[in-house]
């Protein structure tokens, strides 16, 4: 069945990454457009994807805006899990521990990862704190030795994370006294 021109009906495993990726549209758009608080959508809804099907009219883009919109998109759906509470071993909107969190978020952008800081920190390539973008992964060893915690870099020093049983799912600031004293390092697992 043929899409009406500027709209878009969700179909079962649709995410707004796949969606976006589908229709041309950027996730960001997609949430303004439908007025959508949080990633979760239903079968059947409809989405507004603006005056003109964007598949129909994008321009091909140069594959760093590709990368630097997709390293974006990040933002929009890890900000839906903000306020999630930790729960050690977590990986819903129940409660989710700092792994379960970018494992999440990593999967509605089409990457699969281990539930496990540790693990995570094998994926990817090795990126410095100076050229850290968003979407990057940041590694702490805030047990003292070793990896134990694991956030998505924003951009602007900030930093998204299933921090602790208190807080749950918060922004902080990478350089901070904590995690500027317990920062490991960062790996790239978007747009390589």
């Amino acid at each position: 069945m043929a899409q009406a021109a500027g709209t878009y009906t969700v179909k079962s495993g649709d995410t707004l990454s796949s969606i976006s990726r589908t229709t041309k549209v950027s996730i960001e758009s997609l949430v303004k457009l439908n007025g959508l608080s949080s990633s979760t959508l239903k079968i059947g809804q409809k989405l507004k994807l603006g005056a003109k099907s964007a598949a129909a009219t994008a321009p091909k883009a140069p594959v760093k805006t590709q990368v630097s919109t997709r390293n974006s998109q990040v933002r929009v759906i890890a900000a839906s899990w903000r306020g999630v509470p930790y729960v050690y071993g977590g990986v819903s909107k129940r409660g989710i521990d700092c792994s379960g969190f970018t494992m999440a978020v990593m999967k509605q952008m089409g990457v699969n990862l281990p539930h496990s800081s540790a693990g995570q920190y094998n994926y990817g390539s090795p990126v410095s704190k100076a050229n850290l973008l968003e979407g990057d992964l940041v590694f702490f060893a805030t047990g003292g030795r070793g990896i134990s915690h694991v956030g998505l870099y924003l951009g602007d020093g900030q930093f998204i994370h299933a921090s602790t049983p208190r807080t749950g799912v918060i922004v902080s600031n990478i350089n901070e006294a904590y995690y500027r004293s317990t920062y490991v390092g960062a790996r790239r697992v978007l747009g390589r």
